[in-house]
């Protein structure tokens, strides 16, 4: 296929599960710690795989379905001030905005990736080494940029963990 499904009008999911004993790939209802979105709509569809405590980070994207294109649907209102109802562990990021001030809109999933990695007490060196293997050497430099400052958004707020694992290189 050319195309992906979200650019064919679905949703695009991904589960990421990690620890010493993963008994499936796929999370359960009500068994993930972070909802990362990359565009707001998608935040309320998949809200109740979200923990009680679980954190969520919103992009402010606001991308219409087709649905809501033809008129036959309404684009939710205020999906941020609903998802802070039922949790208080909201992160909003404007990633277009700050993927183009790292110089390129598409790396908005990196600078989502960063402040993902700042809501998890992982290493920042392991997540910097994992980017210098993905990213040939010609974006290497725009997309750590982009992590940089994803990670700048920060969740620190959440997580109680040592301080030098928010260092930057």
């Amino acid at each position: 296929e050319v195309h992906g499904m979200a650019q064919r009008g679905g949703c695009v999911t991904s589960h990421v599960r990690y620890g010493e004993k993963v008994y499936s790939p796929i999370a359960q209802l009500g068994d993930v710690d972070i909802l990362v979105s990359f565009e707001k709509m998608d935040t309320l569809r998949y809200l109740d795989y979200l923990k009680d405590d679980g954190v969520v980070i919103i992009n402010t994207e606001e991308l219409c379905p087709p649905v809501v294109n033809l008129g036959i649907a309404l684009y939710p209102e205020d999906v941020v001030a609903t998802v802070k109802r039922f949790f208080r562990k909201v992160k909003v990021v404007d990633a277009v905005a700050l993927a183009m001030k790292a110089g390129n809109v598409r790396t908005v999933n990196t600078v989502l990736l960063g402040t993902l990695s700042a809501c998890m007490p992982l290493e920042v060196s392991l997540w910097e080494a994992v980017l210098e293997e993905v990213f040939p050497p010609k974006l290497l430099q725009i997309n750590r940029e982009a992590f940089r400052l994803g990670r700048s958004v920060g969740c620190g707020q959440y997580l109680d963990k040592d301080p030098a694992v928010d260092r930057m290189k």
